[in-house]
Formats: structure tokens, C-alpha cells, sequence
């Protein structure tokens, strides 16, 4: 993902992974918050141009192949 497309997704009120109602300037809704591992949450509280973008596509990476597996 772009920087642009990873900062739309972060503003957006709809989380990517499930489509749920999320909170601006979050980067997931709860649930799926909730399901990443400590390490990976963790991770999305870094900073823009500071390792955030890495974070939210680790996370992302991860619970779309969490998903997965579980279907």
C-alpha cells in the first residue's frame, strides 16, 4: 500500500479487514484490534514516517492470513 492509501485507511471510519464501523484515526475496529497479537498492537502506536506504516501492514498482513485460516 501506498503512504496515501495506508493514511486514507487510518482516517476512514470503515476497518479494511471486516468492514465494521471503526473510529477515525483508528487503524482497525475493536474486534479486530483485539485479535493481533500484543507485539503487533503494540507496533501500531508508532508514529507516521517513524515505523507506523510497517506496523499497519504487518497487522493488516496478519489478521487477513488469520482469516484465512480460519475459514
Amino acid at each position: 500500500m501506498t503512504y496515501k492509501e495506508i493514511w486514507d485507511d487510518f482516517i476512514s471510519k470503515r476497518c479494511s479487514i471486516c468492514g465494521q464501523t471503526k473510529i477515525g484515526m483508528q487503524s482497525f475496529c475493536r474486534a479486530d484490534y483485539r485479535r493481533l497479537p500484543p507485539e503487533l498492537r503494540q507496533a501500531l502506536w508508532r508514529r507516521f514516517g517513524e515505523g507506523y506504516e510497517e506496523a499497519f501492514e504487518a497487522a493488516r498482513n496478519w489478521l487477513t492470513e488469520t482469516a484465512t485460516t480460519l475459514s
